[in-house]
């Protein structure tokens, strides 16, 4: 029985873990006790990656399929067929015809990162890049696009005196910065308890009880959907008692009397009545955010899934912006980034962009790209579209967009009119299932890897290196050899780019590989360590726990002259969807508003078929408020239909306390046979958001019957 130490590749903490591996198989996996930053620390999604390790549908042969039938390939000879239809398409129909969508298993993959986008946008020359982000969060780069922000970034750790968390629950998700006041995701409970115990306050809207709520001092259990009109309730109490930060917004804000007129109606009593709360509890909340110094809002994917998404997103900035809730002049900064150094040191704010405005634009959709990509709930559209110039071939990098998306029937649709879908993951996946080449990659603890996606996320400067734990299959590749090796064989160029999310791939211009002779990953690795210049290959090799170097905290410098650039806090486009929001009324059609959530045993689509979270969630259960269930006649355990205008699902009831009347909750990715999705009640089509075209994938509304079936 043989230990290695590594990290967990799940989500950008990057835990620290020990491994115990026999005839070359990972037997058992544990926190690291000995990792400087998770200190022994691994949550149960962690844990589970054990499973998705050794089992829960591995693919361990490339191979492509035609009707149903597979025949397994060599990963060379699937480079040359791709290859050759690749040209051949780009030929035809110019490099517009050629997608890529990547997942939640390239989020933690730098070199993916550092390769993908340079090979579809610089090598291929396409802009249709898509991905996981823009199904779930892309209303924060609307926000950015829209109102700017500031470079230097949120309070967090134990500098944030009050967080406001707006429909994001860390407990279960895992969430860290920018979704939460501390910067990593180690362990959240334990950061929370110290939180708390160290004085600061915590304010939570979300309209269930989650774990993170149940420990708020302040929750505001609003109705699902009305994020934004207590948000600008907040931000009139604040204007109309003299409670902003004036120098900060006399400094970096434009707007300011716009925004304040545009809430000056919106009073405590108005928003309380339309989000059934206590209006006190809007005045407190107010209060409490601008009473201190240090305080700044984070929220996750609740207001992003929901409707009016980019609107909660710019408010919850603007409260941050109206109250100073960035780190300024004499904060310290403790962490620069140890592999790339990108937090800056002096004030400074990156003025509001709106890329979507120009550049490549969509064939379906008024829209261009927000943060580097075109809106993932576009792209059945791409690919339908009449334009000579659609998307004929799709590249799938570590997702499952098939399973993802909402409109299961059109999603499909579009899959099957494709002419070549080629999907790189090491598990079988509604995407899979649909493609016409799958190549089976290495798992994490095969691969060699570095934490280049978590750089800035510890309070300190730290970074680690980790060998393969087990030697792969021969029949395994690392996912960036495919494009090095599709680009030899298309004689063209690849250059290795820093890894970043939010960011075009024209933002960096990158290091060209030689195209003549294959480098190894250990090779690439070091190159991004060049790149970066702080640290070197040698040095993460030598600390199998991680390297943090002596760093003295350095206080952020006012910024020396005045370049122009402010935060926008009110532009027209904000201004006319609020009003247009204030006219929106419930549906009297259905009973019920459906909130999704997120299961602790899950990443997105990951760990859905292992074996411990089928043995807890053997199918689709309805969260649903006790007194609903009375009213309804309903029982625990019962068979139910939810049903809207785009389609029904099909789940158990049960009984939820931490539910109000007329609000139901059910995980967003289904457990088991398609029946019992969610993404049955979401329209691709029908209900979307401006510029990110985001679909209503929360606070939808529903009408619940019972069934006589059994339960599986």
């Amino acid at each position: 029985m043989a230990r290695r130490i590594s990290f967990c590749r799940n989500c950008q903490a990057a835990c620290g873990v020990e491994l115990e591996v026999e005839d070359n198989r990972v037997t058992s996996i544990r926190g690291d006790a000995a990792h400087p930053h998770s200190k022994g620390y691994l949550c149960f999604k962690g844990k589970t990656s054990l499973d998705h390790q050794n089992g829960e549908d591995r693919l361990t042969q490339t191979f492509k399929q035609k009707d149903g039938r597979r025949e397994q390939l060599s990963p060379r000879e699937v480079y040359d067929e791709v290859s050759r239809k690749l040209s051949t398409l780009i030929d035809q129909y110019g490099p517009r015809s050629i997608g890529l969508y990547y997942g939640t298993g390239t989020n933690q993959n730098p070199l993916n990162h550092a390769l993908v986008k340079s090979w579809l946008g610089s090598t291929i020359g396409s802009p249709n890049l898509f991905s996981s982000i823009t199904i779930d969060q892309s209303a924060k780069w609307v926000t950015a696009g829209r109102l700017g922000y500031f470079a230097n970034g949120k309070y967090v750790g134990p500098d944030c005196e009050v967080a406001l968390l707006v429909g994001t629950n860390p407990p279960v998700s895992h969430m860290g910065a920018p979704t939460c006041p501390y910067p990593s995701r180690r362990n959240p409970q334990s950061h929370l308890r110290q939180y708390q115990r160290d004085g600061h306050k915590l304010i939570v809207i979300d309209p269930r009880r989650t774990e993170i709520a149940r420990r708020a001092d302040l929750h505001l259990q609003i109705d699902p959907g009305e994020d934004t009109v207590v948000l600008a309730a907040m931000l009139n109490h604040i204007f109309l008692n003299g409670l902003e930060n004036r120098d900060f917004l006399n400094r970096f804000a434009t707007s300011v009397d716009a925004l304040r007129a545009l809430v000056q109606p919106i009073t405590p009593e108005l928003a309380a009545k339309r989000a059934k709360i206590p209006p006190a509890e809007i005045v407190e909340a107010a209060e409490l955010f601008s009473s201190v110094n240090r305080a700044s809002a984070f929220s996750g994917t609740g207001p992003d899934m929901s409707p009016h998404s980019n609107l909660a997103e710019h408010l919850i900035e603007s409260l941050n912006v109206i109250c100073g809730g960035y780190r300024k002049a004499g904060d310290l900064v403790t962490n620069r980034g140890l592999l790339f150094g990108a937090v800056p040191t002096v004030e400074s704010v990156i003025p509001p962009t709106r890329a979507w405005e120009r550049g490549a634009r969509s064939l379906s959709a008024n829209t261009g790209r927000v943060g580097g990509e075109f809106p993932t709930a576009l792209l059945p559209g791409e690919i339908l579209s009449d334009s000579p110039e659609r998307i004929r071939a799709l590249i799938v990098v570590g997702g499952n967009p098939v399973g993802a998306l909402g409109e299961p029937a059109l999603t499909q649709k579009a899959f099957k009119q494709l002419e070549l879908v080629v999907t790189l993951d090491m598990r079988e996946t509604e995407t899979t299932e649909l493609s016409d080449y799958v190549i089976a990659v290495k798992a994490p603890y095969e691969r060699e890897d570095f934490t280049g996606m978590s750089d800035s996320h510890t309070l300190t400067p730290f970074a680690q290196y980790t060998d393969a734990v087990v030697e792969p299959l021969p029949s395994l590749i690392d996912d960036w050899e495919f494009f090095w090796e599709t680009t030899q064989r298309m004689n063209r160029t690849l250059a290795l780019k820093r890894p970043a999310i939010g960011l075009p791939d024209e933002a960096h211009q990158g290091t060209p590989l030689d195209m003549q002779t294959k480098p190894s990953t250990r090779e690439l690795i070091a190159q991004l360590c060049e790149l970066g210049g702080n640290v070197s290959i040698e040095e993460l090799t030598a600390a199998p726990h991680g390297i943090g170097l002596p760093y003295e905290p350095v206080p952020i410098e006012p910024a020396q002259q005045d370049d122009g650039a402010r935060l926008n806090v009110c532009p027209a486009d904000v201004a006319e969807e609020f009003l247009s929001y204030l006219q929106k009324t419930p549906d009297a059609h259905y009973q019920f508003l459906l909130v999704c959530r997120r299961r602790l045993e899950t990443m997105n689509s990951a760990y859905r078929n292992a074996d411990r979270t089928l043995s807890k969630h053997p199918s689709s259960v309805l969260h649903m408020a006790p007194g609903d269930l009375e009213l309804n006649k309903l029982k625990d355990g019962q068979l139910v239909q939810v049903t809207n205008a785009n389609g029904s699902m099909r789940a158990t009831v049960q009984s939820d306390p931490t539910l109000k009347a007329g609000v139901v909750s059910t995980f967003h990715m289904k457990a088991s046979s398609p029946e019992y999705g969610v993404n049955n009640l979401v329209s691709l089509t029908d209900h979307l958001e401006a510029i990110n075209f985001m679909p209503r994938q929360s606070s939808i509304p529903v009408n619940i019957r019972p069934l006589n079936e059994a339960v599986n």
